[in-house]
């Protein structure tokens, strides 16, 4: 495994300001929100108008004692970024990008690819309401057929090898029309479904739904790993992959517990992969 095949980034405990600097503007504000699937947490909301990621901030603020869950939200964000040193295009006021903070403090550390799971979970579970062939592309896009809708990014505070908190960095396409970067194969709700779509009605439908999935996981991680293999993008059938030694065909044999794809090539031989160390072939 390569040093840059992580799924989970862990961030060492450290001050805010040692770590990171992180533009906000100044109309910010905090509420809470009953959650319609569970009465276990409660929510706290951050709205911003603009900052330089939802991630980077969720490590200066606080999170709230009576809080379990936390949801920061921005209309705009300056250094969106993905998984690795991608970065996230978004137009202003059409998207959703926002971070899930949870405590997570009962989630092993070698545990921790589950909660990025239950949040993809999550976000395809909403999005299947309004979309079909909504699945998950390994390990945390939401796919609508072969284009990409939503990316997630999932760092970790450890201290003295125990989680501290969990952040879940989330961006979705809603309202864009057009996209101008050189991502591949963005899609939007609007271009699938042909009308603007409510950002906040699906913010909360999928913070609600993500304490649905993170409950869960408080009774073991074998649900969470099953619905997240049976959603996931190509899980049937041989398919064209290409990692650094050119490309192949291999068929889906299982996501390990840290998150390493296992594909079996035609010869049966099973290869591992981490992090953006194989590519699939669209």
């Amino acid at each position: 495994m390569s040093a840059n095949s992580n799924i989970v980034s862990s961030i060492s405990s450290q001050k805010p300001s040692e770590s990171r600097k992180v533009d906000i503007s100044t109309r910010a504000f905090w509420f809470l929100f009953p959650l319609k699937f569970t009465n276990e947490y409660t929510f706290s909301y951050y709205y911003v108008p603009r900052t330089t990621s939802t991630n980077d901030l969720a490590f200066t603020l606080p999170l709230p004692k009576e809080t379990e869950i936390q949801i920061i939200s921005a209309e705009e964000q300056t250094a969106g970024r993905g998984q690795g040193n991608s970065s996230w295009e978004s137009e202003s006021g059409k998207n959703l990008t926002f971070s899930i903070v949870c405590r997570a403090e009962f989630v092993e550390p070698s545990k921790q690819f589950c909660v990025l799971q239950a949040a993809a979970l999550a976000v395809r579970h909403v999005l299947a309401k309004i979309c079909d062939d909504v699945t998950i592309k390994w390990p945390n896009d939401i796919y609508i057929g072969n284009k990409k809708a939503s990316g997630t990014l999932i760092q970790c505070d450890m201290e003295n090898g125990k989680t501290r908190r969990m952040v879940i960095g989330v961006g979705l396409n809603v309202n864009q029309e057009t996209f101008t970067s050189n991502a591949p194969n963005p899609v939007s709700l609007h271009n699938v479904v042909n009308h603007e779509l409510n950002r906040d009605d699906l913010l909360h439908s999928i913070a609600e739904r993500f304490a649905v999935e993170y409950d869960d996981l408080r009774f073991g991680v074998n649900g969470i790993r099953q619905r997240y293999t049976s959603h996931l993008f190509r899980n049937e059938g041989s398919h064209e992959y290409k990692d650094k030694n050119g490309t192949f065909a291999a068929t889906f044999a299982k996501v390990e517990d840290d998150g390493h794809l296992v594909l079996r090539d035609n010869k049966g031989t099973e290869r591992v992969y981490g992090f953006k160390e194989v590519e699939f072939v669209l």
